[in-house]
């Protein structure tokens, strides 16, 4: 048998081998120790096991000691009643008689809400549900099912795991209090809200601006909302922008085309250009994006990709590498490419194999210490030939 296996299943009424008797000295010293550390009765020797005061310091220190003691002594009332302040999981696999008594299991889900797991049919008790929601609610799903028609222990339950609301009855999610704090504090509640708390749009725009992913669930008419569209596109988070236009364009494709709903998916992420079809011509829309991210300039339409303009925007962007995505006319012009390369080196993995191979374009892209001096922005003039030849 493997040594752990050996372990987990020795009985401690029948030791490996002959212990020697404890001194008086010897257990006094164990007396000591735990009443100091508890857990050290994990390590003592049988007759410290079954010695009934020195295993009562022991989990008057710490009750998980208690497990560790004669299995005769796990069942004894005093003890156990000793142990649960510091360990309420003592009852799991306890006597009936100390799991079915009220004052130790009230104590003990007031020390822990889960240990009425461990207490089978004392969840008919209301002082005992209560006392084990106020200090874990998530015991609320493991509970009897009656207890969610209670609006007391419901609310309880929601101020510690608003995830709660889901388990509410009926009438107590129709409850517009409820309800709102419920959505505020866990946007995702929203799905389980009954259609009449929706219709209440402020409290469908606080759950979609703090969090845009629930805007996937929201019913049809709140999806094409303007006002709950532009708060949905106010959250911070760059990804839900994507989110909420891909659900904008399924419901309604118009909305795309509103210069409120582009201009707040621009600010929000630039990779919502590609979304806003309408506006891949407009410059200041195009602007917008590319000061975000250099890399937006691939959605841009083919005449602002020659705009000097928006080029210049994209190049000097902290975020994304606009060039490659630019009008040949840049991408081939050696001034303009070596100015941007000054701005952003890594320009430089995606020029082509010409401009790679020209030794002013690879001083350029070399560590700072060992660049050229910056240039200004070479001249907008891109008719001529300005190439590596040139």
């Amino acid at each position: 048998m493997p040594p752990v296996l050996q372990y987990v299943n020795r009985r401690y009424d029948e030791p490996d081998e002959e212990e020697e008797p404890l001194t008086p000295e010897e257990l006094q010293e164990w007396m000591n120790q735990l009443k100091e550390d508890g857990r050290k009765m994990a390590d003592a020797p049988r007759e410290v096991k079954s010695n009934y005061d020195l295993v009562k310091a022991a989990t008057a220190q710490n009750g998980l000691a208690l497990t560790w003691a004669d299995q005769d002594f796990q069942k004894d009332p005093e003890l156990v009643r000793l142990a649960v302040p510091t360990y309420p999981g003592i009852l799991y696999g306890a006597d009936e008689s100390l799991t079915q008594d009220h004052d130790l299991v009230l104590l003990a889900v007031q020390k822990d809400g889960m240990a009425l797991r461990n207490c089978q049919g004392m969840d008919k008790h209301r002082d005992i549900v209560l006392a084990a929601v106020r200090n874990e609610a998530e015991i609320i799903k493991h509970i009897d099912w009656d207890w969610r028609e209670d609006r007391e222990v419901m609310t309880l339950a929601m101020e510690g795991y608003p995830e709660a609301y889901a388990l509410a009855s009926d009438e107590i999610k129709a409850d517009s209090e409820i309800a709102a704090k419920a959505i505020k504090a866990y946007p995702k509640n929203l799905k389980e809200a009954p259609l009449e708390i929706l219709d209440d749009i402020e409290v469908v725009k606080a759950a979609v601006r703090q969090n845009g992913h629930v805007f996937g669930d929201l019913p049809m008419d709140k999806k094409t909302d303007l006002e709950v569209v532009l708060a949905a596109l106010s959250n911070e988070n760059t990804s839900m922008a994507v989110v909420v236009l891909f659900e904008v364009q399924q419901a309604d494709p118009a909305l795309l085309e509103n210069k409120q709903v582009a201009l707040a998916a621009l600010k929000a992420s630039s990779s919502a250009l590609r979304y806003l079809k309408s506006f891949k011509d407009d410059k200041e829309m195009v602007l917008e994006a590319v000061k975000h991210d250099g890399g937006a300039l691939r959605h841009a339409s083919d005449r602002l990709r020659a705009d000097e303009e928006v080029v210049r925007a994209a190049v000097t962007c902290e975020h994304g590498i606009g060039l490659p995505y630019a009008a040949d006319a840049f991408k081939e012009n050696k001034a303009f490419v070596l100015w941007a390369v000054e701005i952003n080196p890594m320009i430089f993995d995606y020029l082509s194999e010409q401009l790679q191979a020209d030794e002013d374009v690879k001083n350029q892209a070399r560590a700072p210490e060992h660049r050229t001096k910056p240039k200004e922005p070479p001249s907008a003039d891109y008719s001529g030939d300005h190439s590596v030849d040139g």
